[in-house]
C-alpha cells in the first residue's frame, strides 16, 4: 500500500500537530471557533484537564507532595524509582485523556528542551515538572530558565551540588549555553563555559532543610565574562551571588542566538524536521519582541502560512503513535487505576493498569522523560524509523483496534463509532478512513484493503458484523505508512 496523505485542511493539520490524537467532535469544535481561538483556549490557565483525566490521577500521591514529603515517604525511600514511575504514569494519563492537549504537548517539548532524566533525582523530579515547567510554560522562557537553573533536580542531574571554586564542575555551565540558550552555532568558548561554571559555584540543595544553600567560601570570586556579559562578582552576600547567576541566565536567554535556537527547536517539534528559514525568522522576531513569551512565539509558528504546506513533514514518535490510536478510537481504560500500595514498596503498582500501559512506551524507548542524556529525546524521523520500532507500531495497532489487549483498554466501540453506517465493507472502509485520515483512501489503497476486510466476517463471533469488518479495516489503515505521520 502506497499510503494516502492526511487531510490537508488547516484545522486537521493543526490538530495533528497540537494534540496526541483527536476525534471528529474535536475537529468540529476547532472548525467552529477557528484555530487561533482554539489555541487561546488551550493556553488559558483557567482550562482544566477535565474530570476524566483528573479522576484518573487521584491515586498518585506524589502529585501534591512537597520535595520534603517525597523525600520521607517510605515507599519512595525504599525504592527510589517509584517516585519517577508515578511522574511518568501521571504524565501519560495527561497525554491520553486531558482536555489540555496543547498544554501537555508543550510540557513534553520543554521536558526535552530543559531535560532532566526521569529517575535522576527521585526527591525533586516531580516538583521540577510541576513547579518549573508546568508553572512557567504559559509565561516566558527567561523565567522558566531561571526557575530551572537552581532547582534541586537540575543541581542533582548536572552535578551542580559538586561545583566549588577549587573543584569546578562545568556540566551546567556548558549545557546552559550548548542546549538551553545560544547553542554551539553561536561560537561560545571554553572560557565562557569556565566562567559560567564559576558563577554557579558554591551552590547546593540541602534535602534535610529543603533549601538552596549558597556557601560564599566555596563560591569563586572575581570578574566573570560569558559571551559578552560581564560582572564584577565581588560580593560574598548569598543574595548577590544568586542575583549574578540569574543575571547571566536572563542575558543568555534573550540573546538573538537563543531566539533563533528556541524557534528552530520548537518548529522542529511541531512543524518539520527542517523548518523553513522564513518561519524561523518570524518566530525569532516575535520571541525578542515579546521578551521570550512562549505562547506568543508558539502562535507565530502555529498560525503561520508555512504550516499548511508542511503536511506529512513530521513522523510520530512512539508516544504520539500510541496515543493517537487511543484518542482517535476513544479507547477507555479497562479497569480503574489502582493507587500505589504504601505497604508494599517492592510491588507498589501491582494490579495497576498504568504499569502495563507504561510498558508500551518503555518497550519502544520512549517512556515519558526517560531519555538518559541532557539533550532530550531526539525529534527527527531517522531516530524513530527502525524496523523493530515499526513492527511494534503495527503490533500495537492490531492489538488496540481488535481489542485483544482488553486487560488494559476496553475494546473499541465500533457500533457507536460508526452509528448509521451500513455493515458493508466498502462503506466501513470509507467511514474509517475519513475518521482516521481525514480523506478517502486512494483507489489503489482501497483496492488493497477491501478484499481483506471482506474476509473478516465470522458468523460464530459474538461481535457484530459491522464491528468485525471495522476492526480489520482499522488495523489495516493503522498499518499504512500514512499513520506514521502527524
Amino acid at each position: 500500500m502506497a499510503g494516502t496523505p492526511y487531510a490537508s485542511d488547516p484545522e486537521w493539520v493543526a490538530l495533528a500537530r497540537m494534540t496526541y490524537g483527536f476525534t471528529p467532535a474535536d475537529l468540529i469544535h476547532i472548525k467552529s471557533i477557528g484555530i487561533a481561538s482554539w489555541v487561546d483556549s488551550q493556553l488559558d490557565p483557567r482550562l482544566d484537564a477535565g474530570n476524566d483525566a483528573t479522576n484518573k490521577l487521584i491515586g498518585f500521591v506524589s502529585r501534591g507532595m512537597t520535595i520534603g514529603q517525597v523525600s520521607t515517604y517510605q515507599p519512595f525511600v525504599k525504592n527510589n524509582d517509584l517516585a519517577g514511575d508515578e511522574l511518568g504514569m501521571t504524565t501519560l494519563i495527561g497525554r491520553l485523556y486531558s482536555k489540555r492537549q496543547l498544554f501537555e504537548m508543550l510540557v513534553e517539548h520543554f521536558n526535552d528542551y530543559i531535560h532532566i532524566a526521569l529517575h535522576s533525582s527521585w526527591q525533586s523530579r516531580m516538583a521540577f515538572d510541576r513547579d518549573v515547567l508546568r508553572a512557567n510554560i504559559l509565561g516566558t522562557f527567561p523565567d522558566l530558565l531561571v526557575a530551572s537553573s537552581l532547582h534541586p533536580a537540575m543541581l542533582d542531574y548536572l552535578n551542580g551540588n559538586d561545583n566549588t571554586k577549587d573543584a569546578p564542575n562545568e556540566n551546567y555551565g556548558r549545557e546552559l549555553q550548548e542546549l538551553h540558550t545560544i547553542t554551539s552555532t553561536a561560537g561560545y568558548s571554553q572560557d565562557d563555559v569556565v566562567n559560567a561554571s564559576r558563577v554557579f559555584s558554591g551552590m547546593s540543595w540541602n534535602y534535610d532543610t529543603n533549601q538552596l544553600e549558597i556557601d560564599p567560601d566555596q563560591h569563586w570570586m572575581g570578574t566573570v565574562s560569558v559571551f559578552g556579559w560581564t560582572q564584577p562578582n565581588s560580593s560574598s552576600d548569598p543574595k548577590d551571588i544568586r542575583a549574578v547567576a540569574e543575571s547571566l541566565v536572563r542575558f543568555l536567554s534573550m540573546r538573538p542566538e537563543t531566539a533563533k535556537a528556541f524557534s528552530i527547536r520548537m518548529a522542529r517539534r511541531f512543524v518539520s524536521d527542517d523548518p523553513p528559514t522564513s518561519l524561523i525568522d518570524r518566530m525569532s522576531a516575535k520571541y525578542l519582541e515579546s521578551r521570550g513569551s512562549i505562547p506568543t512565539t508558539f502562535k507565530a509558528m502555529i498560525l503561520s502560512p508555512e504550516l499548511k504546506n508542511m503536511v506529512g513533514e513530521k513522523v510520530k514518535r512512539p508516544m504520539e503513535h500510541f496515543s493517537s490510536i487511543v484518542r482517535h478510537l476513544d479507547l477507555q481504560l479497562a479497569t480503574p487505576i489502582q493507587p500505589g500500595d504504601p505497604t508494599k514498596p517492592e510491588d507498589y503498582f501491582h494490579d495497576s493498569v498504568m504499569g502495563n500501559i507504561n510498558y508500551y512506551l518503555v518497550a519502544q524507548g520512549h517512556e515519558p522523560m526517560a531519555w538518559p542524556f541532557p539533550n532530550g529525546f531526539p525529534d527527527k524521523s531517522n531516530a524513530w524509523t527502525t524496523l523493530n520500532g515499526q513492527m511494534r507500531r503495527w503490533n500495537y495497532g492490531v492489538a488496540l483496534s481488535h481489542g485483544s489487549n482488553d486487560q488494559d483498554f476496553m475494546p473499541p466501540n465500533y457500533d457507536q463509532m460508526l452509528e448509521g453506517v451500513a455493515p458493508d465493507p466498502e462503506k466501513i472502509v470509507d467511514a474509517l478512513s475519513m475518521r482516521l485520515l481525514g480523506v478517502r483512501l486512494a483507489s489503489n489503497d482501497r483496492a488493497d484493503i477491501l478484499p481483506i476486510v471482506k474476509m473478516a466476517y465470522d458468523s460464530s463471533s459474538s461481535k457484530t458484523k459491522l464491528a468485525q469488518y471495522a476492526q480489520t479495516a482499522t488495523s489495516l489503515i493503522l498499518s499504512m505508512p500514512t499513520w506514521n505521520f502527524r
